[in-house]
């Protein structure tokens, strides 16, 4: 399948919200209460091993995200990791959930997945829980070009203003693709 062919049929559906960076940034059509968020990026400027070690670790992305002010791997079992998660942002109650995290390869290259784990014992009570979230990251190379390509599907939960809910899926999204490529050109 030809790169463009693969493009047209990846992005089915989706609508271009903005581009940067090397980066196109998409909505999905809603589902439900959520709006799936797509990226694709395509670079030369940066190491697909350096971006593999970093996503590798899930109870380290506290320490590449901004806006994950704690990540924890609470328990492991073969390649799933149980991770909790804790979202803080100004002016909005903090958000909590455990996800279940796995790494599988793919041509090219690894995808990691999330999505909301059935157990939620290890949440702490204190903040609002995330009703659904699951994602993934998928880091392929192709030459000289490293492709990224971030999924998201999020029902923050509570009470969240409208503006709150378009800046996160517009400037908090660029700003989790930016911190990620920062972190792989830093260390």
């Amino acid at each position: 399948m030809t790169p463009t062919v693969f493009f047209a049929i990846a992005t089915a559906g989706w609508t271009v919200s903005n581009e940067a960076d090397g980066c196109t940034y998409y909505k999905g059509a809603p589902e439900g209460d959520i709006t799936p968020i797509r990226v694709e990026c395509d670079w030369t400027d940066v190491d697909a091993g350096k971006m593999h070690r970093l996503l590798a670790r899930p109870g380290n992305h506290d320490g590449v995200f901004g806006g994950l002010s704690e990540a924890d791997v609470v328990a492991e079992q073969g390649a799933l990791s149980r991770v909790y998660q804790r979202f803080a942002a100004r002016g909005m109650s903090d958000r909590e959930v455990v996800v279940e995290y796995s790494t599988s390869s793919v041509d090219g290259g690894k995808r990691y997945r999330w999505r909301k784990a059935k157990d939620q014992s290890d949440l702490r009570g204190d903040a609002v829980e995330v009703p659904a979230t699951s994602g993934l990251w998928e880091v392929t190379e192709e030459g000289e070009h490293v492709r990224l390509t971030y999924e998201l599907r999020m029902k923050v939960g509570g009470m969240v203003p409208s503006f709150a809910m378009k800046w996160f899926q517009t400037g908090a999204i660029q700003n989790t693709i930016n911190e990620l490529k920062a972190r792989v050109l830093k260390d």
